[in-house]
């Protein structure tokens, strides 16, 4: 009985260390900084685009929609901003095309920007975190 009762010690500790823990790792925060910035295209503010950001070094992608004044404010996931490093920029705003007929096949959106935005290989656009607000200049030239 003797010999059951220090088992039933032991594995109760190792229990309550594993429990231990796994509580420590679920109140753990992500190293992330905010990102807020603008997006304009010819000088104005482009409404609805949806922003990008591509880590260079792997990991997760960060990702926003500019308001009215071109503002966005970036996401990873649920959390509000980006893990520091460099990244990678694309910009993209479709138009939605409906035919009016539920039967008829979709045609796919129309790009209102550039493309060469809205590719990771070929944007020109890098941001830097942290690095204070990401402000892009857009041309449809």
């Amino acid at each position: 009985m003797h010999c059951l009762q220090q088992t039933f010690i032991r594995v109760s500790f190792v229990l309550l260390g594993m429990v231990g823990a796994c509580l420590a790792g679920c109140g753990k925060k992500e190293n992330v900084v905010s990102v807020t910035g603008t997006v304009f295209l010819d000088g104005k503010p482009l409404e609805g685009a949806t922003v990008t950001f591509h880590p260079l070094k792997g990991g997760a992608v960060g990702s926003a929609t500019t308001d009215s004044s071109g503002r966005f404010t970036v996401m990873t996931g649920t959390l509000r901003g980006l893990k520091p490093g460099e990244y990678i920029v694309t910009v993209q705003k479709t138009a939605g095309v409906s035919s009016g007929d539920p039967l008829a096949p979709e045609k796919p959106p129309a790009m209102l920007t550039p493309a060469k935005y809205a590719n990771v290989k070929t944007s020109p656009l890098k941001y830097t975190a942290p690095g204070g607000p990401a402000h892009f200049e857009l041309s449809s030239k």
